[in-house]
């Protein structure tokens, strides 16, 4: 019996002892924030999942080193998905710098039982803005507090322009563990921005909390808008020339010249120049030396702020890179790169052949990015074959021609001598004596010489041979002795000495 007895006193008392220790669950935060407006602060809640709960209360946390601290900001008799937006000016319970600090914020439900949740440790906590305007570059740089809530993690912070009548833009987007950024300045002497932390609360659902709003002023320049290529071409020695529209109107007149080598990612600075800002447009710039047909190269130009800092680039140009393969004796492959230039595009490539003596013929043109060159038995613009191509487009109501490199083959030179001429032949070639050649060039001289060696013929065109006569009058059968001399551009002296029989068959 005295067992019987005990054990209902005993679960009784246990029952009891469960019920005191029964503990008041905290609402979940769900944000807390600033109105970047007038600086109001909302702190938005869900309901506690106890019973029994009477009212909620926001907690100012003013302390977060040892033992959390906290003052009440206000009661709500309620227990539900809630929220509460409050002035800190009119609350003694702030500090009078509160509105340049980060503010925590926690809510404690209190149960008609008398017991209460102990939620200061799960606050959270606002953003806090800062900014400042350097002149070195002349840049403003954003600063600010990481937002803080009970087991939540920033996704990232966006950074919010306000312009006009308050009208809102993203202008940056940050990784989270990132808290400072930089901006360009730009015609606006007065600016205004805010950070918006953007997370996950405890719910799953996505929330945002903003920043104070801070306010930049910073001297108005007249910066660049726009500088675009206009044209880029390779020299016969290989200087790189390049035409860039500028805009004029501007405080800057400083500019750079960049390159990039094999790619438009990495470049590096190798000329720089002033420029007045009623300067002449289109800026032209020449390069020399620059050209290398063993790569392709990246330029840009880039204007300059007051501090020597790039403040506008232009698009990335290449010119036209040609290389010429000897497939034959009498075949020459070019092959050449389309120019980052023109966005309308280009006309056809016209392919320009010269050689040693100055003589340039365009010999073809092309939409493609190849051309065959077939040279003939008798082609004789000498030894040195050069070759460049030339496109063409309207930029700004004017026509503008850019060309390549100038690539060059030499060729080894034929000269043929015939034995013997027939005055009578039917055949015309064999009426006249006169060389066959190839790739020859220069200063060339035939003389024909009578058995007592006296001069009979000079001819100083290798397209005007002797026929056998002197002053029309044809001369006897027999041997006759002749001088061809070529003087060629690089300094080589061709000669050739031997006889030639003039013969009288009948065809």
């Amino acid at each position: 019996m005295k067992n019987t007895i005990i054990i209902p006193s005993i679960f009784l008392c246990l029952c009891a002892s469960f019920a005191q220790a029964q503990t008041v669950e905290a609402p979940p935060v769900s944000y807390v924030s600033v109105n970047p407006y007038n600086s109001h602060i909302t702190v938005a809640w869900y309901a506690s999942p106890s019973p029994n709960i009477d009212y909620v209360r926001v907690n100012y946390i003013y302390d977060q080193t040892t033992l959390i601290k906290a003052k009440k900001v206000q009661d709500i008799a309620r227990n539900q998905h809630d929220s509460l937006v409050f002035s800190v000016d009119t609350m003694y319970i702030f500090p009078q710098e509160v509105k340049e600090m980060p503010l925590s914020f926690a809510v404690d439900a209190y149960a008609s039982t008398g017991q209460n949740s102990t939620s200061l440790r799960e606050y959270h906590s606002t953003v806090y803005c800062k900014a400042q305007v350097t002149t070195c570059p002349l840049r403003i740089h954003l600063e600010w507090t990481a937002y803080h809530g009970y087991n939540i993690q920033v996704d990232e912070y966006q950074i919010i322009e306000v312009t006009g009548t308050n009208t809102e833009q993203v202008i940056q987007t940050i990784n989270a563990n990132e808290l400072r950024t930089s901006i360009m300045p730009n015609q606006d002497e007065e600016r205004r921005f805010f950070v918006r932390a953007v997370f996950k609360d405890l719910k799953g659902n996505v929330q945002r909390s903003t920043s104070n709003m801070v306010h930049t002023n910073n001297n108005v320049f007249k910066y660049p808008k726009f500088i675009v290529p206009h044209s880029i071409s390779v020299t016969p020695e290989n200087a790189v020339q390049m035409a860039f529209t500028v805009d004029t109107h501007t405080d800057f007149s400083g500019y750079i010249v960049q390159r990039s080598l094999g790619d438009s990612l990495h470049f590096e600075t190798i000329d720089s120049l002033r420029v007045p800002t009623s300067g002449i447009t289109p800026l032209r710039l020449n390069l020399e030396n620059e050209f290398s047909p063993s790569r392709l190269s990246y330029y840009r130009l880039a204007a300059l702020d007051n501090c020597g800092y790039p403040i506008i680039f232009s698009p990335a140009v290449t010119p036209i890179r040609l290389t010429v393969e000897e497939q034959s004796d009498l075949k020459h492959r070019l092959q050449w790169t389309t120019p980052h230039l023109w966005n309308e595009g280009y006309n056809s490539f016209r392919i320009v052949r010269w050689h040693n003596t100055g003589t340039a013929e365009e010999i073809g043109s092309t939409d493609e990015n190849q051309f065959i060159d077939n040279l003939s038995n008798n082609y004789h613009i000498g030894a040195n074959i050069c070759y460049y191509i030339e496109t063409s487009q309207q930029v700004e109501n004017e026509s503008v021609t850019i060309t390549s490199n100038t690539t060059c083959i030499e060729k080894l030179y034929r000269l043929v001598v015939p034995n013997a001429i027939n005055p009578n032949s039917a055949i015309e070639e064999n009426r006249t004596f006169q060389p066959k050649y190839a790739f020859v060039s220069g200063n060339y001289e035939l003389q024909i010489f009578d058995r007592n060696g006296a001069r009979i013929f000079t001819s100083k065109d290798i397209n005007v041979g002797w026929d056998g006569t002197v002053r029309g009058n044809p001369l006897p059968a027999g041997a006759y002795q002749y001088k061809i001399t070529v003087k060629m551009p690089n300094g080589e002296k061709i000669e050739r000495f031997g006889s030639v029989n003039v013969v009288y068959e009948t065809p």
